[in-house]
């Protein structure tokens, strides 16, 4: 008889497995609901009532809180019935009848706060194990803000308070980052961040699942989500991404590549999703859908060969000390010509200019580059005589003038050539890429969509730098966060680059020729932010903040993508250097349309070929090309280098292939 009693039941468990279901989550980054069938949350919940069985929805609350949530439920997304619970402490989520009332609920709603009230009250309750056995029954657990912070299966529980970008970026290990496992674990391998971009807490999900990998050797799977955002998690691991932001999906097959052996945060290379609203991702497998547009940058590497320095964010002697030490170390004191560029006040750069006289320079020009001087006779003899540049305080609205001119392309010519060395200061930091962020400083610009996106100089030309981010001062003004943290992601797949820096106050970088490969190296106080697109599919937020005809932010996702995180350390290569071969002659081929005048007291070429578009070559008598320029149509004047004294080849070539050559003597 006991055998009996004992095979019933062995079955009876094996067919309750059987038809025992996942439950779903209901993700969301925080921000304010909008009520209707139209706001950005509209799709998100009605997707939770859609999965459940009795379409009842149960809103969870550590303190007093209004029915709005809970009446729309009930009149805007089909619930059957709704209702507010506030469980304000931990005798009362340990009570028989709370249990008993949310086990009526096939939908559980934790709402934002503080997520420790959530971990210290209702851990090890009658609560928890409420809205545990309700997933297990194949219920939709939802959070935001606070409440999706307890959803993973690793949770930041914020039991010391809350810890900020910049902390984690300098320490990973810090006192505040508290990370548990052992409450609702609903998502192995799993944890969330909410208020994901406008906080800017890149860094900091890093921060988190180094911690978690380096002291308790498991690797996690970071899901950040941006505020008015929400992610849908079926039964399948299949994720949906809702709303007007993005969710960032932050993953690796490689369980060693987030190990710290220091508490500066260092990443060698771990793949990121940002999904947007409609886009899905399989949390098992990482496949991604839902994106169609391919961004295929036109060059994968930076090529150039010289040398450049780049600061964070300010413009103080101080804050740029050792920038300026190894800038220095770069100019010959006999021989080079150091340019020190900036906006119509000068003060700024003559102080500058003072502190590197003091480190031993010598040679020191100071100009504003400002559409006044955009073909000023004084000012082109000093681009062409200097081989070092460096810009400060050169303020975008008069720079962008500026380099449309004479002395502005020439500039861009001087500063390419092979051995120059450069060096930009605080904000001026942006110019150096191929795209410029403009107007990322102004409140909210990419939560109204009032970014702009410039021509740079190219000196890194596939690139596009952000400084100031993630900064201390930025807490409690959350524009500035996500205006720095987003511009990169948004440039990239706007402008289709491979690279996107984020600088800080606390670091610069230089780009550098090594052995016929081009390096990226950080220095200072916090490591720098490194993303590569090394081909992907992404497109640029559709969904506006608060539904329909309302405002759409600058944010930009994509299928996958690379983020490093290195110091002086990891030097990061973003290429090789492009090397200038030599090459045949070409002896004389005439054409009466072209005309040729030298003007060698200004270095200059001035060219006529009506009709025609063409590229030039210079080659000295070895062969070697002394200067190249693109995009040239009808009449142009091209300035050359310093060069010595003799005959060079001025090589002309159409689309088409054609080509004409012209001796020239230069002096």
């Amino acid at each position: 008889m006991r055998k009996l009693v004992l095979l019933k039941l062995i079955l009876l468990f094996i067919l309750n497995s059987a038809y025992a279901q996942n439950g779903k989550l209901l993700v969301i980054g925080g921000g304010s609901e909008e009520s209707g069938t139209s706001g950005w949350n509209a799709l998100a919940y009605q997707w939770a009532v859609d999965q459940s069985d009795n379409k009842k929805v149960a809103v969870i609350s550590y303190s007093n809180d209004s029915p709005w949530l809970s009446d729309h439920f009930v009149s805007d997304w089909g619930a059957a019935e709704s209702a507010v619970f506030v469980i304000g402490s931990q005798s009362e989520a340990n009570t028989q009848s709370v249990y008993d009332t949310l086990m009526q609920y096939d939908v559980i709603f934790l709402k934002g706060g503080d997520q420790y009230n959530y971990y210290s009250d209702y851990k090890d309750t009658k609560t928890e194990q409420a809205v545990t056995d309700k997933f297990n029954e194949g219920g939709v657990i939802c959070g935001t803000s606070a409440g999706l912070a307890v959803l993973g299966g690793v949770d930041f529980v914020a039991g010391s308070g809350t810890v900020y970008p910049y902390e984690c970026l300098e320490n990973w290990n810090n006192q505040y980052v508290t990370l548990e496992n052992d409450f609702l674990p609903f998502l192995e391998g799993v944890i969330f961040d909410s208020h994901f971009v406008q906080r800017g807490r890149f860094p900091r999900l890093l921060g988190f699942m180094a911690h978690w990998q380096t002291n308790n050797s498991e690797t996690l799977t970071g899901i950040g989500v941006d505020d008015k955002t929400a992610l849908a998690i079926d039964a399948d691991n299949n994720a949906t991404a809702y709303g007007s932001g993005c969710v960032n999906v932050y993953h690796t097959k490689n369980s060693g590549v987030l190990e710290q052996e220091q508490t500066k945060l260092l990443v060698d290379s771990i793949s990121v999703t940002q999904l947007v609203d409609g886009a899905s991702i399989n949390l098992s497998n990482f496949e991604v859908s839902g994106f169609d547009n391919k961004i295929s940058p036109e060059n994968m590497e930076e090529t150039g060969n010289y040398t450049v320095f780049a600061s964070g964010g300010s413009n103080k002697i101080e804050d740029n000390q050792e920038l300026l030490k190894g800038f220095a170390s770069k100019i010959n004191n006999t021989e080079d010509t150091l340019l020190i560029l900036t906006g119509n006040n000068q003060d700024t750069a003559g102080l500058f200019e003072d502190h590197l006289n003091s480190l031993g320079i010598e040679n020191t020009d100071v100009y504003p580059a400002t559409s006044v001087y955009s073909d000023n006779v004084a000012l082109e003899e000093a681009i062409k005589k200097s081989d070092r540049f460096l810009f400060v305080k050169a303020k975008w609205s008069e720079f962008s003038e500026f380099i449309d001119g004479s002395n502005g392309e020439l500039l861009q010519e001087k500063i390419k050539e092979t051995n120059t060395v450069s060096a930009f200061i605080g904000e001026n930091s942006r110019y150096l890429g191929e795209s410029v962020v403009t107007n990322y400083s102004d409140p909210n610009a990419s939560y109204d969509g009032t970014y702009g996106l410039a021509d740079g100089l190219g000196l890194l030309s596939v690139s596009v730098i952000i400084p100031k981010t993630f900064a201390a001062e930025f807490v409690g003004s959350y524009s500035q966060y996500e205006n720095t943290t987003a511009a990169i992601p948004y440039a990239m797949v706007q402008d289709s680059l491979t690279y996107g820096i984020w600088l800080t106050r606390n670091n610069y970088i230089k780009f550098q020729p090594e052995g016929g490969e081009n390096f990226l190296n950080a220095y200072g106080e916090w490591p720098v932010m490194v993303l590569k697109n090394e081909g992907t599919n992404g497109e640029i937020v559709s969904r506006g903040v608060s539904g329909e005809n309302t405002s759409v932010r600058m944010l930009g996702g994509f299928e996958n993508m690379k983020l490093s995180v290195i110091d002086s350390t990891m030097p990061y290569k973003m290429g090789d250097t492009k090397e200038e071969e030599p090459v045949a002659i070409t002896p004389e081929i005439k054409d009466d349309e072209l005309e040729v005048y030298l003007e060698n007291a200004r270095n200059r070429i001035n060219i006529k070929w009506p009709g025609h578009q063409y590229r030039i070559h210079i080659y000295n008598s070895q062969g070697q090309v002394v200067l190249t320029k693109e995009n040239m149509k009808n009449s142009e004047a091209v300035y050359y280098p310093e060069v010595p004294s003799g005959v060079y080849i001025l090589r002309f070539e159409d689309d088409l292939g054609n080509f004409i050559a012209k001796k020239l003597f230069l002096n």
